[in-house]
């Protein structure tokens, strides 16, 4: 239902005689003389505030800045600084609302000795004292101290092999084997890699009970003492639903002696099994048979249907009957 815009006029109208009849009561003015008094209030409070002493704690995003393209850092860069800091409300209340500036940190390579660019504890508390202003002081800092491995050395490229314990639900099958947007990996170090380091591994990924394919983001794990980019890959584990398929398959008779004919009642059987979606349409070579063997020494005048090996992805296999009725015919010369 629409709402003209006369009606709404209407409306706003009225609310206003009746807010204006109600302030022209004594209760109306006690009301209007109150909020007056709250609003007052709240101003001293926030001056009071603002000029008192208070004890924040705040996390700091931490961002390097002027780093060479031939310089890739090793030792990752901790996000935040958590800073506790003393001062007036006036001067930390640009930190109240918001997302805090980070605390730009210039990459100083004459500062950098042995492959590690260090920020001591009186270094980056000088620069927290920068970044909050003066009159501020800094109580706590964590960590206290940063140190930055980092190398100019390139990068090895290094084979990706993704370590998974996957498994499907009884409809679905893995149509195959997981792999990742990447099939290698770039590996920084000071120094040489180790011969004995041959490929680089992902972080387990363990899912149960698939039904679709699906993505995963996983962690790839970098040695001790190196950084790998991508340091995160996207990893498909291929899995399609199963269809059921049946069909008639013809009994043969194995192990026949020479001259001798078996005759099978049913002649064939029904071969029920599940297949890949993708493979609904593919033929299974499907083989039904019974030994004569074991026919020749029934009591039953019944043999075993048995099935041979189904090549192709092809599960749950049964078939029906089991066993059928059999007659022996020998040839008389």
């Amino acid at each position: 239902m629409s709402i003209s815009y006369d009606t709404v006029k209407t409306w706003l109208r009225k609310a206003y005689l009746a807010a204006a009849g109600a302030l022209r009561t004594t209760k109306g003015r006690n009301v209007l003389l109150y909020l007056l008094f709250v609003c007052v209030a709240f101003v001293f409070w926030v001056l009071m505030s603002l000029d008192s002493e208070v004890q924040r704690t705040y996390d700091v995003p931490l961002q390097i800045d002027n780093l060479p393209d031939s310089v890739t850092l090793i030792t990752e860069v901790p996000a935040n600084v958590s800073a506790t800091v003393q001062g007036k409300g006036s001067q930390l209340v640009r930190f109240l609302w918001g997302k805090p500036s980070p605390l730009r940190i210039p990459f100083d390579r004459t500062a950098a000795a042995d492959g590690v660019f260090a920020l001591p504890a009186m270094k980056l508390e000088a620069r927290l004292r920068d970044y909050f202003g003066n009159g501020v002081q800094i109580l706590n800092t964590r960590p206290d101290s940063i140190a930055i491995v980092f190398t100019t050395e390139p990068g090895h490229r290094l084979p990706l092999i993704i370590d998974a314990d996957i498994s499907t639900s009884l409809q679905s099958v893995q149509s195959g084997f997981p792999e990742a947007n990447v099939d290698s990996v770039t590996v920084y170090t000071r120094g040489s890699i180790p011969p004995s380091l041959r490929a680089i591994h992902t972080e387990l990924l363990s899912r149960s009970d698939l039904k679709d394919t699906t993505r995963y983001d996983v962690k790839v794990v970098a040695p001790a003492g190196m950084r790998v980019i991508p340091d995160h890959v996207i990893v498909t584990v291929p899995v399609e639903p199963l269809i059921a398929k049946k069909r008639q398959v013809e009994i043969e008779a194995a192990l026949l002696p020479d001259g001798t004919r078996m005759l099978m009642f049913p002649a064939s059987v029904e071969v029920s099994y599940l297949v890949p979606m993708s493979r609904y349409s593919e033929d299974y070579p499907i083989r039904a048979f019974v030994n004569y063997p074991e026919a020749a020494h029934s009591r039953t005048g019944k043999v075993e249907v048995q099935l041979g090996p189904i090549p192709g992805r092809a599960y749950s296999i049964s078939h029906s009957p089991d066993s059928v009725e059999f007659v022996i015919e020998h040839d008389h010369n």
